[in-house]
């Protein structure tokens, strides 16, 4: 079964999140439609960056780290420890820099991508979340929730 569908920015990578045993995540080029890259230790929640250079998903084996890997060439070029929970839902922040993930105890955190630095923790939702989004400057994180609420944060500067 498939959790999540995510294009790259450019378009051609598409990846693939399953729920299976184990958890696989999959990216294909779209042109030719073959797999470039498989892993089963990587969750099925996913964010590209902005650029398309990277991406971030969630280590299926720690739920405290997240691996951001190079497009490219399928390398991990940091990991995130992020003490939390079980993430749900992944976003990067117009310039890159930042990532927000929503974890299943209904609280937001970002991170700095370079430095792995937590940046802040946003609380407010009653329960789990439903996706996350950054408006265009960078300046507002928009969170809809399980609770039957969208909560709109002011992001904060690292």
């Amino acid at each position: 079964m498939v959790r999540k569908l995510e294009f790259s920015p450019d378009g051609q990578t598409l990846a693939i999140g399953y729920v299976s045993d184990p958890i696989l995540l999959e990216l294909l080029n779209v042109a030719s439609k073959q797999s470039v890259f498989t892993s089963t230790n990587l969750g099925a929640e996913l964010a590209f960056s902005p650029n398309g250079k990277t991406f971030a998903a969630s280590d299926s084996m720690d739920v405290d780290r997240i691996s951001v890997l190079d497009l490219a060439t399928r390398r991990m070029t940091s990991r995130l420890h992020i003490p939390g929970s079980a993430t749900r839902y992944k976003a990067f922040s117009p310039d890159g820099r930042t990532l927000a993930v929503f974890y299943a105890t209904a609280k937001i955190k970002l991170c700095n991508v370079v430095t792995g630095r937590e940046v802040a923790t946003l609380q407010g939702h009653e329960t789990f979340g439903m996706h996350l989004a950054f408006s265009h400057d960078g300046q507002t994180l928009a969170s809809p929730s399980s609770d039957r609420t969208v909560r709109l944060w002011r992001a904060p500067r690292d």
